[in-house]
């Protein structure tokens, strides 16, 4: 490990082309543990070097090895490459194979951050049933990180399908999670949801419980859409103007969802 360990300090030192030689030479050793685990960080640094293509070949080797460790780590890093890069001409099969190599491994931390990305991805081409089956599979993992993320994914998604109450419970799992950024983030999208749904109530309550959490994103936007919504539910209640309408659509794109990079 006495290579790993000098190629990683050469990283931490930004010193990154430097770092290929003793890295290399811990994938050519034929160490059972070290050489799948170098090959993983082998492709880390030919990412910062922007050597993509050599990159994805290495994370293939690390993954082809069936390490516990290096594997399913090169498989989800191979998945977050594939994504960042095929961004006009996806390579859709690649990257749920990846992540699909890294659920399989039921590595504790890997395979949810997997579940995670996996489900993202089928989102955006439209596979939502599928989607909504993997946030639950990361849910299930109990995963302190990444269950609570996968939670409030679940809800958004749901709510885009009209399933509601469905995805009230998503969110109020994520909030119940006690996730420091997961919470507040799901109870600000349940109560726009909820807004959305003409439920001006209860999506006030939401507002207000997002706004109690003092979140530094979170807050201040929730006190934003509270105050829009208030315009709108009093009992002088006017036409909402177009400037607040345009508003209210920039204050729900502070807070995206989405998949995480690589680690």
């Amino acid at each position: 490990m006495a290579l790993i360990d000098e190629g990683l300090d050469l990283c931490e030192e930004g010193r990154f082309v430097e770092a290929l030689a003793p890295l290399g030479a811990a994938c050519a050793s034929g160490d059972p543990d070290a050489a799948p685990l170098a090959g993983g960080f082998l492709g880390n640094v030919l990412e910062e070097l922007k050597r993509n293509d050599e990159a994805a070949a290495a994370y293939r080797r690390a993954m082809a090895t069936g390490h516990p460790e290096a594997a399913p780590r090169a498989a989800f890093n191979l998945g977050v490459l594939l994504e960042r890069l095929h961004t006009t001409t996806p390579d859709w099969r690649g990257m749920a194979t990846a992540y699909e190599v890294a659920i399989a491994s039921g590595h504790r931390e890997w395979a949810p951050m997997a579940m995670v990305n996996r489900a993202a991805l089928l989102t955006r081409v439209g596979w939502r049933h599928d989607a909504v089956d993997g946030y639950r599979a990361a849910i299930a993992t109990g995963h302190p990180e990444q269950a609570p993320i996968a939670a409030t994914n679940l809800g958004i998604l749901l709510g885009e399908m009209g399933l509601v109450d469905e995805a009230v419970d998503a969110f109020r799992q994520a909030v119940a999670s006690g996730h420091p950024d997961q919470g507040p983030r799901a109870m600000f999208n349940l109560a726009a949801m909820l807004e959305g749904e003409g439920r001006l109530a209860a999506a006030a309550g939401a507002y207000q419980e997002a706004m109690g959490t003092g979140h530094s994103d979170v807050a201040p936007v929730a006190e934003i859409a509270l105050e829009l919504l208030g315009r709108r539910a009093g009992p002088d209640a006017q036409p909402e103007p177009r400037h607040l309408r345009r508003l209210r659509g920039e204050v729900r794109a502070l807070l995206p969802d989405g998949g995480q990079g690589a680690g």
